[in-house]
């Protein structure tokens, strides 16, 4: 897990309330347990830890597949899609 130590919206450190949440997105892997912090300057919420790129595929099923992997890039239609970003 990675920390964040500072609002991303102010940039100040006065987070002292905080709240664990938990995600599922499949059934068949281990929930994601995070804490979020509520800045007491700005009032945004924030995520107050990540998971870091290296351990982010314990979270998701090994049959999982993104976007990328599936479509056809060379499709002319994938072009258009594209361009249109």
């Amino acid at each position: 897990m990675m920390i964040q130590a500072f609002c991303p919206s102010c940039l100040s450190n006065s987070a002292r309330k905080k709240f664990i949440a938990t995600s599922q997105t499949y059934t068949d892997v281990k929930p994601i347990k995070l804490t979020v912090n509520i800045c007491d300057t700005c009032k945004a919420y924030y995520l107050g830890e990540f998971v870091d790129e290296e351990s982010i595929g314990e979270y998701y099923p090994s049959t999982y597949y993104t976007k990328a992997q599936v479509i056809d890039i060379s499709s002319f239609s994938f072009r258009v899609r594209h361009l249109s970003y």
